[in-house]
């Protein structure tokens, strides 16, 4: 009995890991950056809800000058701009 010619392993195989990883990685960098993109516009979307609520304050409280509503929209959005700044 013949066994035959008997390739080896490594050679049938050779560019697959680099073929699976260039395949894989554009896939994996659009999932993270997606999900870091979702959270920076989630965070700016809560960032402008709390300016309008201080808006919404101030005007109560200052008898709805506009004055005193451009103030706390401003001090509200102050984080988008300045960063956190606690």
């Amino acid at each position: 009995m013949s066994i035959g010619k008997v390739r080896p392993v490594g050679r049938c195989v050779s560019g697959a890991a680099l073929l699976e990883t260039v395949i894989v990685t554009p896939m994996l960098l659009l999932l993270g950056l997606g999900g870091l993109q979702w959270v920076l516009v989630h965070h700016a979307r809560t960032t402008l809800n709390h300016a309008a609520f201080e808006a919404a304050r101030d005007g109560a409280l200052d008898h709805a000058r506009p004055g005193a509503l451009r103030m706390g929209l401003a001090r509200g959005l102050l984080p988008l701009h300045a960063g956190s700044g606690r």
